[in-house]
């Protein structure tokens, strides 16, 4: 779990996205909180979030802007994206569900419940909380690897999606209509795989000799 951080010094303790290491990063989650909040535009969209990871990759912000900058920058707009799904007064607003508005992208959707799944399922305790630095780590793998992406768009909604599902993990717990669908997909991805094989073994089975069923 992150650190717990205030907003302000007389504010409740509130869980960050991630785990503070850098005064930059802190200073301008806190203003992107603070602004989300005082503006009341709600849920934040993760096309917007998308749209500000591709076009810092392509300005080159990961590569070189100055450390600082690059923490200030991205700080500020998880900071946003928190304050969304929070009330004034620094609380998780009973009506979200979710930390953006995912406004029917589904290439968002689909990677936001596999990071889900990832957290609750997968990850080991000390996997589940990230840093700023290992936040910024990963964006600037997914702006050297995005030239290469054949459908850049999908992908980078894909991933960006797979982002917010592991973070959701500390604010939204673990749904039994989650839970039933990740079981009806492994048993539908065994199913699959079991038939799979049987055609496989069938088709590698040696055939009976053409000499034995003419005998017969």
């Amino acid at each position: 779990m992150p650190v717990p951080i205030k907003v302000k010094s007389t504010d409740v303790a509130i869980t960050p996205f991630f785990d503070m290491q850098h005064k930059e990063m802190l200073h301008s989650y806190r203003k992107g909180i603070r602004a989300q909040i005082e503006s009341e535009r709600g849920l934040r969209s993760i096309v917007d979030l998308v749209l500000f990871l591709k076009l810092a990759s392509q300005t080159n912000l990961f590569e070189f802007r100055e450390p600082a900058d690059t923490y200030r920058l991205v700080g500020y707009e998880f900071g946003f994206i928190h304050g969304g799904i929070l009330t004034p007064e620094r609380t998780l607003r009973a009506d979200v569900t979710a930390l953006v508005a995912f406004e029917d992208n589904q290439d968002a959707l689909r990677g936001y419940q596999v990071g889900r799944q990832w957290f609750f399922e997968e990850a080991g305790p000390n996997e589940r909380t990230m840093s700023d630095e290992q936040l910024v780590e990963r964006l600037r793998e997914w702006a050297k690897d995005a030239p290469s992406w054949r459908d850049s768009e999908g992908v980078w909604s894909f991933t960006v999606g797979c982002l917010l599902g592991e973070v959701s993990g500390h604010f939204f717990p673990l749904t039994d209509q989650e839970r039933q669908q990740w079981l009806a997909e492994a048993e539908a991805a065994m199913k699959e795989y079991d038939a799979a094989h049987q055609t496989d073994q069938w088709e590698r089975a040696e055939p009976f000799p053409t000499t034995v069923l003419q005998e017969v």
